[in-house]
């Protein structure tokens, strides 16, 4: 009796021996707020990026090591770009986790765009802290409107499947702007920088600066005002007395002077680039005394 109790014992030990140990699974935790991304105001005139971050962490919660795969998508989308609320356009990003430097989308503007995965490893009960850096790049000349795109973070243990995601939105602002400038040979050497020379004045005389242009754009409809410091006359520089010589403005053929040295040109068009012409009309000046006559004018910009 004795003795086949022992046979049966040395059975089940060696049966013990070959069989396979089931591995323990990786579980994890994704702690993260399921919000939109707001990376606040994007301004199309300024040479600065935007650039916000946003932190998820993970933890292994066993003793086994975990190797996770991150993958980000877009419902709907294959590329990394916001789209407009209420227009057709869009607005680049691209996306990395800065804690390692990996790239998960570059910016579309410079190829095909898209997103990439990356892979997590994590110690037995290792919490990582995971720094995701949204950057828009500077200079894209879109349209006022509120843009986003929506995201999924997934993170997956793909030996067991053990999946978790978080969905965090991307969004940014545009708002009404509207930018001016100088163009053409301003500041060129020999040249005051705004400055036009109107030569020798003679009554109907018009000059058309073709060398000098006015640049405006705006992310809505917008705009121009002008203003003369003299209310519309070319006054005789360094002496107090009253002679003067009327002239009109033209930006782009549209007389500006209509009431009394100020005026104002609208355009309803956004995210272009205009150059408006600048030319001059002299009204009488057969009868003023000799000398340097000038104005300043004061040109001006904003949204509709």
């Amino acid at each position: 009796m004795n003795k086949l109790c022992m046979g049966m014992v040395a059975s089940l030990l060696a049966g013990a021996t070959f069989a396979a140990a089931p591995a323990s699974a990786c579980e994890f935790r994704v702690e993260g707020d399921n919000a939109l991304w707001n990376a606040g105001r994007y301004n199309p005139f300024v040479r600065d990026n935007v650039f916000e971050e946003r932190f998820l962490s993970v933890e292994n919660t066993t003793n086994q090591d975990c190797n996770l795969t991150v993958s980000v998508t877009s419902p709907g989308l294959s590329r990394n770009v916001m789209k407009a609320s209420d227009s057709t356009d869009s607005l680049r990003y691209s996306l990395y986790e800065r804690s390692t430097g990996t790239p998960i989308s570059a910016d579309s503007g410079r190829g095909a765009g898209g997103f990439s995965s990356f892979s997590v490893p994590l110690r037995p009960f290792e919490k990582r802290q995971l720094r995701f850096g949204l950057n828009i790049p500077a200079g894209q000349l879109v349209e006022a409107a509120n843009y986003s795109q929506a995201l999924a973070f997934d993170f997956e243990d793909r030996r067991t499947g053990e999946r978790s995601t978080v969905n965090m939105g991307v969004e940014a602002t545009v708002p009404p702007l509207a930018s001016i400038s100088l163009a053409g040979q301003v500041g060129a050497r020999g040249r005051r920088a705004g400055f036009v020379n109107l030569g020798e004045l003679t009554t109907g005389k018009r000059v058309t600066d073709r060398t000098v242009a006015i640049r405006t754009v705006g992310t809505s409809p917008y705009r121009v005002n002008v203003e003369s410091e003299n209310n519309g006359y070319l006054v005789r520089d360094g002496r107090n007395d009253d002679w003067k010589i009327d002239y009109m403005l033209f930006l782009d053929e549209n007389p500006m002077f209509d009431n009394g040295g100020t005026g104002e040109l609208r355009f309803n068009e956004s995210a272009q680039t205009r150059l408006i012409s600048v030319a001059f009309q002299i009204g009488e000046a057969d009868s003023v005394r000799a000398g340097t006559y000038s104005d300043v004018i004061t040109i001006s910009i904003a949204p509709l």
